[in-house]
């Protein structure tokens, strides 16, 4: 698994952890505001604008948790892209450097960064 690949892999799991935190957020969310009503009901107050006052809340819920997982997931996606400019950035790189051309496919030739290769080897010189 190349590394461009683990990072779609990783922001699949973050973005359905986060969805499924945000469903639980705004379940409880849901269940506090009804048990509220349900509390004024029992105070006299008419279940026609008891049931009107939950509805307009659950699609105010659903549209703002809805919104907050649609930017978690745009970012995910922008992170994702971002990870496979970079990749082929550096392996336009490598070839450039190397006198590598293209292949059919748009790759560079035999010659592929290795970015973990580079990242442990980078990590060791700024550790010591």
């Amino acid at each position: 698994m190349n590394v461009v690949e683990r990072v779609d892999s990783f922001r699949n799991l973050v973005t359905s952890s986060f969805e499924n935190v945000m469903g639980r957020m705004e379940h409880v969310h849901q269940i506090s505001v009804e048990m509220s009503v349900d509390l004024l009901t029992e105070l006299r107050l008419p279940a026609s604008a008891a049931e009107s006052f939950k509805e307009t809340h659950r699609r105010a819920l659903r549209t703002v948790y809805g919104s907050i997982c649609e930017v978690n997931n745009e970012f995910g996606d922008l992170v994702v892209t971002e990870a496979e400019l970079l990749s082929r950035f550096f392996n336009g790189l490598i070839a450039s450097l190397t006198g590598s051309s293209s292949d059919a496919d748009g790759q560079q030739g035999a010659v592929r960064l290795d970015i973990d290769r580079v990242t442990k080897a980078s990590s060791r010189r700024l550790i010591g």
